[in-house]
């Protein structure tokens, strides 16, 4: 579609007038209402005299909307789900938008006088995408100065290219009609703009820099929020930006992220600097440490893949579970994977009961779950990528009669194809192999064991905390609450993995694990942790040869596998730092 525009007859080329509904502004907004307050007084006489649509995509909860559509009522606000990311509250403002030309920016951003009409110009046929430059309002400080330079000092007001330029912040952009269903459809899967212009780009889209049409950055920040932020952006930029990436290229990318702060700081200086060198000088050491926390998270994504166990994983393991004939079984399957697989499922094991939960739920979330819908007098718990032999349930269920107790059992490898695989087994379950002393035990596997209901239900609240099994049998045996280990009631772990995909879980866990662990502690005491976690390597290492070889078990393994298990418990040391340093994030959620 073309888009006209009346002009002004002096020849200046100014915009005068957008008929509706030509033009939408799009606010994507998850921050404090005092930002939200100042972008907007800055949009709403230029929405007016544009005759543009103004849409606020809101993060927020139902109190807080009602008070914004109050306060503001020319406006259309779009409610999104709660924890929605940038991304997606962009892709749900354009969504909602029927102009020609879409426009964004965020809560956190003041738009110059006339943004609305200069940066509009600059769309058309030819320039399917226009943006324009970002400036600080926030001057004080060096942190401030650190974030504007680290977020934004690519995209300075001062830039000398315009048509064919390089990069466009999401921030500050507008884009033609007719590309703004691809841009929507790649916001809404979470995906930064970076990587759409790339895109759109790729396939001829021409993008084009408007100096006229700046927006000020208004946030202020504190430094550690601000570095778990350059974190968290890095490695989701990195996952997006490998969703169409050859492997090879990946480790490609990885090998080079130590070589970013450089990069990163030697462009920003040459974009930002020159009008603010006294400023860019001063915050140097701080956009540093900015950079380098981006560095991190982007070698972390470019790592740490997502990934799901699959079909044959759980077809195995429910098979193992239909040969159990001495005991009776309620079999209950709390399914992430879809439909698809439900269905197969329903086809294939009809006598298992299937829990349908959303994909990003978590392990421990899928156990609170079970341990809720389960209606024998004792349950068992084991996962997809456990086999169980004849008569584990008889001898779990006799052992747990017998003893009262928590009983549980030992684990040993049934995946026995590749040095990954030996090595992916032996870096998590060298605890768990045979020989092991029987009896009292202070913890218990979470896959191999068997409670009674009853005592389940005076735990409740100690399992919806959504941690690890740890956690509740530390709690039981705290309690007092007898645990027993019988290692001779075994399962067999198979499951196979690349190189890459261990890494990743390994990380994940790790850094699950650490920032469940120091939740609520003080800053202080979580990078006192995370520091202490650099000597990890050589305790894990230590600790998983001894065992291994006090075992008298699987020494030619582990010879073979010492290469990538210093690659295993160098990721599972790097989730604990950034774990203890940044918190969990959604790491729990991809455990698989």
């Amino acid at each position: 579609m073309t888009v006209t525009s009346p002009r002004s007859s002096d020849g200046t080329g100014r915009l005068q007038s957008i008929a509706a509904p030509h033009v939408s502004v799009v606010v994507a907004s998850n921050r404090s209402r005092e930002l939200l307050d100042d972008c907007l007084a800055a949009l709403l006489d230029q929405c007016e005299r544009a005759r543009a649509e103004l849409i606020v995509a809101r993060d927020d909860d139902d109190e807080g909307l009602a008070a914004i559509a109050d306060a503001y009522p020319s406006i259309r606000l779009v409610p999104v789900k709660r924890g929605a990311t940038i991304p997606e509250l962009r892709g749900a403002g354009m969504r909602a938008a029927t102009g020609d030309i879409v426009m964004l920016t965020e809560d956190h951003c003041v738009p110059g006088p006339r943004w609305v009409e200069e940066l509009c110009l600059g769309v058309d046929n030819v320039a399917e995408i226009a943006g324009g430059g970002m400036d600080n309002a926030q001057r004080e400080r060096a942190v401030d100065w650190a974030a504007y330079f680290s977020e934004y000092g690519l995209f300075a007001t001062t830039r000398s290219d315009t048509d064919g330029a390089m990069q466009l912040t999401g921030a500050n952009v507008a884009y033609h009609r007719s590309i703004v269903g691809d841009v929507v459809a790649w916001a809404s899967a979470g995906e930064w703009e970076n990587v759409a212009h790339e895109r759109l780009r790729a396939r001829g889209s021409s993008l084009r820099f408007v100096d006229s049409a700046p927006v000020y950055q208004n946030k202020t920040y504190e430094f550690w929020d601000f570095c778990r932020d350059r974190y968290e952006h890095g490695r989701d930029y990195a996952r997006t930006r490998l969703v169409e990436q050859a492997g090879a290229r990946r480790w490609l990318l990885t090998a080079v992220t130590p070589l970013l702060p450089v990069v990163i700081l030697t462009r920003v200086a040459r974009a930002a600097a020159p009008t603010r060198w006294r400023a860019f000088l001063k915050a140097l050491p701080v956009t540093l440490a900015f950079v380098t926390a981006w560095s991190v998270g982007e070698a972390v994504g470019y790592i740490v893949v997502p990934a799901v166990n699959t079909l044959g994983d759980l077809v195995g393991c429910l098979t193992a579970l239909e040969a159990q004939t001495d005991a009776q079984l309620e079999v209950l399957v709390v399914d992430r994977l879809g439909d698809e697989v439900r269905m197969e499922l329903a086809h294939r094991f009809p006598r298992a009961r299937v829990i349908p939960v959303p994909r990003d739920t978590t392990i421990p979330r899928m156990r609170e779950i079970a341990f809720g819908t389960a209606t024998g007098t004792a349950v068992a718990v084991i996962e997809d990528h456990v086999i169980v032999p004849l008569g584990w349930a008889r001898a779990l269920l006799d052992a747990q009669r017998e003893t009262g107790a928590v009983v549980g059992g030992s684990i040993d490898n049934a995946a026995r194809s590749s040095v990954v695989d030996w090595a992916a087994f032996l870096c998590e379950y060298s605890h768990c192999i045979t020989p092991l002393p029987a009896g009292p035990a202070s913890g218990l596997p979470g896959n191999n064991v068997i409670y009674d209901r009853a005592l389940l239900q005076r735990y409740r609240d100690t399992i919806a905390a959504g941690k690890w099994e740890n956690h509740l049998h530390d709690a039981m045996h705290r309690d007092g609450v007898p645990l027993v280990l019988r290692p001779d009631i075994g399962v067999g772990h198979k499951k196979h993995y690349t190189v890459g995909e261990y890494l990743s879980q390994r990380f994940l866990y790790a850094r699950s694990y650490a920032g469940a662990r120091v939740m609520g502690m003080s800053l202080a005491k979580r990078l006192v942790y995370g520091a202490a976690a650099f000597a990890l390597p050589p305790l894990l290492m230590y600790r998983t040869v001894d065992r291994v070889l006090a075992k008298r078990r699987y020494r030619w393994q582990l010879l073979l596998s010492i290469p990538l298990l210093v690659l295993f418990i160098a990721s599972w040391t790097a989730g604990e730092i950034v774990g203890y340093w940044f918190g969990p994030s959604d790491s729990l959620s991809r455990v698989c």
